[in-house]
């Protein structure tokens, strides 16, 4: 057997551990550490460095120790040179690859205070890092993979670029999966019945692109017929759109989500555009491919394929009853969380409801005690796995 071919076994094997870990979380750590072999890599991490865990993110090291990262997050982020020279230069895009003489050269990194008192503790001193999602992804969470070297290593080249370049699309679709199938409290929509509690509209596909399952949300966008439509002409039953072209296109999209072995595929974000003959947004569909092991259906017809339906014209709203059902809430209170979900902050929502900002901010005192929730973010999120597509 060849070195090329041994090369693209591992590659394959690796996809595979990627989509593993798309619906059981604890198998990122054992992607990331293939990942860092094939790379040449002794460490790495994926990280959202804008979201914390608690609060929905992701971190997952490899033979990195938590308190190297605390010592980041508390005393050197602001010190990160990698960080300010990628944003600086506008190279923290979605997709992109960048390797450390991208940003500056080895003599300014050795000379920065980010490598004297930091990195050179953990011998750190290369960096090849991929940008899975950006900060204007369709994905809203900015993530980042980083691998690296030490002083006696060499630096990272073209071709640990061109490998990171060609698994990120998988990255970004395994986690994209992972990201959509956590609703607001956190927990992992894993089964059927759990998938109605997503906002976004979500369809299962099976062997040959048949339509297994269609949860709550992507029933309504069928059943409002704008645009996108289910074949009963056909011997499967399969999504269409009104135009054959955007048909085509779908289901060539179903068609590679159905062989997750296919090395070379697109980012997670770059959906199909289905038209609306209502004038209104396209809807957008992320197909991507599931691990066999799924609880999505039986082992006759399990899912292979996962389709997010996004509506960029769809309003969330909060049900002010059902607030007060739920949790307890009062008039008052459903009214400010409904003004706080729709992104006013105390003041602005003091001033919508003639109250005073101190009534406001009392209110969602309250608000916090009775939904068990701490910060704002975390208060979103949960508002968000309740809110109903109008």
């Amino acid at each position: 057997m060849t070195r090329c071919t041994l090369q693209r076994d591992a590659v394959i094997a690796l996809i595979g551990a990627i989509y593993d870990a798309s619906v059981q979380p604890s198998k990122w750590p054992h992607a990331i550490a293939e990942t860092a072999s094939l790379m040449g890599s002794e460490r790495a991490l994926m990280l959202t460095p804008f979201h914390r865990v608690d609060d929905g993110g992701i971190y997952f090291p490899h033979a990195i120790p938590e308190s190297f990262m605390q010592q980041y997050a508390s005393r050197y982020i602001e010190h990160d040179i990698w960080a300010q020279r990628a944003m600086e230069k506008g190279l923290y895009a979605e997709g992109h690859v960048l390797l450390d003489g991208d940003l500056l050269t080895q003599q300014e990194m050795l000379e920065s205070v980010f490598y004297r008192e930091f990195l050179s503790k953990m011998d750190i001193l290369h960096l090849c890092s991929g940008v899975v999602f950006g900060q204007n992804s369709s994905v809203p969470m900015p993530t980042n993979m980083a691998f690296f070297r030490g002083v006696r290593e060499p630096r990272y080249d073209e071709g640990n670029r061109e490998f990171l370049h060609l698994v990120l699309p998988h990255f970004s679709r395994a986690l994209g999966i992972h990201v959509r199938l956590h609703d607001a409290e956190l927990r992992s929509a894993l089964s059927l019945s759990a998938l109605d509690r997503l906002a976004s509209g979500v369809i299962l596909i099976g062997s040959q692109g048949k339509i297994l399952h269609m949860n709550r949300s992507a029933n309504q966008i069928m059943a409002s017929n704008d645009g996108l439509r289910i074949n009963k002409q056909s011997e499967i039953m399969e999504l269409a759109a009104i135009k054959p072209g955007e048909t085509r296109a779908l289901h060539a999209a179903i068609e590679l989500a159905l062989h997750p072995d296919t090395i070379e595929v697109p980012h997670f974000s770059h959906g199909v555009h289905i038209t609306r003959p209502s004038g209104r947004p396209a809807y957008i569909l992320n197909p991507a491919p599931l691990p066999p092991e799924n609880n999505f259906g039986s082992a006759r017809s399990r899912a292979q394929v996962i389709i997010f339906v996004a509506d960029p014209d769809a309003s969330h709203v909060l049900d002010a009853p059902l607030l007060k059902k739920l949790y307890g809430l009062t008039v008052a209170e459903a009214r400010v969380t409904q003004r706080v979900y729709a992104g006013d902050t105390a003041r602005q929502a003091a001033e919508v409801l003639g109250v005073s900002e101190l009534t406001v901010r009392a209110q969602l005192k309250s608000i916090f005690s009775k939904t068990d929730t701490h910060r704002q973010a975390e208060l979103m999120k949960l508002l968000s796995s309740i809110a109903s597509i109008q």
